[in-house]
């Protein structure tokens, strides 16, 4: 049974990296621009080489952690905590800059959320590698870090994105506009408010009447 569970940990590893490197490749591909889509796919091949380059030099984050939690002894309570809290604070970064770039829909912003999207991936392949190769199918506390970042990114894309929010609006003003507030708009004067609108620019005050329909009725008039 063990075995079992540990094969579906797999397929899901697996199927959610695999989901997450088609997205951003997928939207590197959707520009019209082509050289807009020259620089995403430069973009994201700049991330994977920043990790590649880091473990050819030695620096491995995935060999550390692996080693960590995989040794004779079993994973300490400070690794297995570390590896469990910081891949999961990685992935809530990740989903919340993924959020925020689709809000704003900027070419600029797809440029690093390619890059910053392939460098998470290809990070988190090293890990996945390193453990399955340590430990076999059975990953037990090695699948840690790989699991911690991929909650990490769903939850907050779940509970951070909302489609219904206006672009340029964020949460506290969403928060404003429950509680009464105007959320942004005009005043009730000029031209972006709901009242009455003002003098125009630049024309003195003394020449400007309010409209027929708005102006005050005196109320002894016959």
């Amino acid at each position: 049974m063990a075995v079992v569970f540990n094969l579906i940990l797999h397929v899901l590893l697996i199927g959610s990296m695999a989901a997450f490197v088609i997205a951003i490749v997928a939207d590197a591909l959707a520009d019209p621009d082509r050289r807009e889509r020259v620089l995403r796919i430069a973009a994201l091949a700049a991330g994977a080489l920043v990790v590649l380059g880091a473990q050819s030099a030695g620096a491995s984050y995935a060999l550390f952690i692996v080693d960590a939690l995989a040794g004779a002894r079993g994973p300490s309570t400070a690794a297995a905590v570390g590896a469990a809290v910081v891949p999961a604070l990685a992935g809530a970064a990740l989903g919340f800059f993924l959020v925020r770039t689709y809000k704003r829909s900027t070419r600029i912003g797809a440029r690093v959320l390619g890059f910053v999207g392939m460098l998470s991936a290809t990070a988190f392949v090293g890990i996945y590698a390193e453990a399955t190769h340590t430990r076999g199918v059975m990953l037990g506390a090695a699948a840690l870090p790989n699991v911690s970042f991929v909650v990490g990114v769903i939850l907050t894309i779940v509970f951070a994105f909302d489609p219904d929010l206006p672009v340029g609006q964020g949460r506290m003003s969403q928060l404003r506009r429950l509680f009464g507030g105007s959320g942004g708009s005009g005043g009730s004067t000029g031209s972006g408010g709901g009242g009455a609108p003002g003098p125009r620019p630049g024309a003195p005050r003394g020449d400007w009447m309010p409209p027929p329909a708005q102006a005050r009725r005196d109320p002894f008039d016959n």
